[in-house]
Order: structure tokens, then C-alpha cells, then sequence
């Protein structure tokens, strides 16, 4: 809330549960005097939240497709672990599909997946280019 110059109004959220959270309107903040503009920031903030669980699983396709650079959902991550999560309630039972926190842990093991797959192609690369690199560099023998 700082980054938009709303901190002022973090008491407003103080006592609320994530779910009061996310039912939170424009008018609701108005009527608790927040501004216009204040209120209209913070709703589309809000609007934000409600649509990560989607967001996460386009990441998450997008990464086993390889049709997303790591750095984009490592910096998409990173923005998004600063903002408001519920809890995971149960890693074993339960359906947790739609749990903002659950579908970032599940984008980030595969995230760390793909990171190790190519550290390993980019060793593997090397030591063969580097074997290639020596064989051509060796005296050949003449007869």
C-alpha cells in the first residue's frame, strides 16, 4: 500500500479477515471516508487480488509449455508475494486449486524445476563444448 501512496488506511484492514477483504467496494470505503480516488485505487487492488489464482495457473501452463521466460514469473512472483494471501488451510485434504498461496507454491516448484533443468543443460553444455575445445586444440598425430 505504500508503493501507492495508501498507507495511510492499512487501520481500515487491520481487523479484517481475508475474506472481508476481498468483498471490500468502492462505496464500503467511501462510506468509511477514504477519497474517491483513494477508494478507487484500492478496489482495483483488490479486483487485482481476486484475479491471481487465474494469473498463477497462466504462469504455471505457460512454464511447463515454455512459453514464458523465467525471469518474467520470477519477477511476477515477487510482486505477488508481497501482496495479501490466505493461509493454506491443508497441504493433504481438500481441494486447495483455488488458494492464491498453493497455486504460488505450485508455480514456484516448477519455476525451481525448470531453473535446475537448465543450470544442469547449461553444465552439461559446457563440459561438452569444453571437451570439443581440448580435441581440436590437441596435437595431431601424423603418419
Amino acid at each position: 500500500m505504500k508503493s501507492l501512496r495508501l498507507h495511510k488506511y492499512i487501520d481500515l484492514f487491520k481487523n479484517m479477515t481475508y475474506e472481508d477483504m476481498l468483498c471490500i467496494t468502492e462505496e464500503f470505503l467511501q462510506g468509511l471516508g477514504v477519497t474517491k480516488g483513494a477508494s478507487h485505487k484500492l478496489s482495483i487492488c483488490i479486483e487485482k487480488l481476486k484475479e491471481r489464482t487465474n494469473h498463477l495457473s497462466r504462469l504455471e501452463q505457460d512454464l511447463v509449455n515454455g512459453q514464458i521466460k523465467i525471469q518474467t514469473v520470477v519477477e511476477d512472483l515477487a510482486s505477488m508475494v508481497l501482496s495479501p494471501m490466505k493461509p493454506i488451510e491443508s497441504v493433504d485434504g481438500g481441494s486447495n486449486e483455488d488458494n492464491v498461496a498453493h497455486r504460488f507454491l505450485k508455480v514456484l516448484d516448477i519455476g525451481m524445476f525448470v531453473y535446475y533443468i537448465l543450470k544442469s543443460l547449461q553444465n552439461n553444455i559446457f563440459t561438452v563444448g569444453s571437451m570439443v575445445q581440448r580435441d581440436t586444440n590437441a596435437p595431431q598425430d601424423e603418419e
